[in-house]
């Protein structure tokens, strides 16, 4: 078994102890689950938008 240590807000670089727990792998994924799909539905959606071409050109404003 793999210990882990999950960030309970999901920031890698706030290390305050009250904000890690220690996970087995499983556990951390499972924690993780709403965190990972917000971020996938993010980066897909960047995605599509930089694929998109404007209707009009506005210019400078």
């Amino acid at each position: 078994m793999v210990l882990t240590t999950a960030h309970l807000d999901h920031v890698p670089e706030n290390c305050d102890p009250e904000n890690l727990r220690g996970f087995c792998n499983g556990c951390h994924l499972h924690y993780d689950a709403p965190h990972h799909a917000q971020t996938r539905e993010a980066t897909r959606r960047a995605a599509i938008e930089e694929q998109m071409h404007p209707l009009f050109e506005l210019g400078d404003q």
